[in-house]
């Protein structure tokens, strides 16, 4: 299953992704440090820490090489947030 969330590092993107989530007893989360993980999943199911995230890491950054516009804000950033959704949709529905 795919999820993600196109916005800053705050806890207001964080609850986004969690509403494409499953959630049960059964499942357990992995993430990194980020704080706001820790907000929005009960501690009991929560794992932190890099050596369970390092396949989300690979995918995030062969989308940053398939994306030229998330390569270099100075070069192919794109401005608009609407066709930068459409891209990383595009991606994610040919690859998950």
């Amino acid at each position: 299953m795919c999820g993600w969330a196109l916005g800053d590092r705050g806890p207001q993107t964080a609850r986004q992704l969690d509403a494409q989530l499953p959630h049960g007893e059964h499942i357990t989360y992995c993430t990194d440090f980020w704080h706001p993980y820790g907000q929005i999943f009960a501690a009991a199911r929560h794992q932190q820490g890099k050596a369970r995230t390092f396949t989300i890491e690979s995918a995030n950054n062969r989308i940053r090489v398939y994306l030229a516009r998330l390569r270099r804000k100075t070069h192919c950033y794109s401005k608009s947030f609407r066709n930068l959704a459409a891209s990383l949709s595009f991606y994610l529905l040919e690859k998950c």
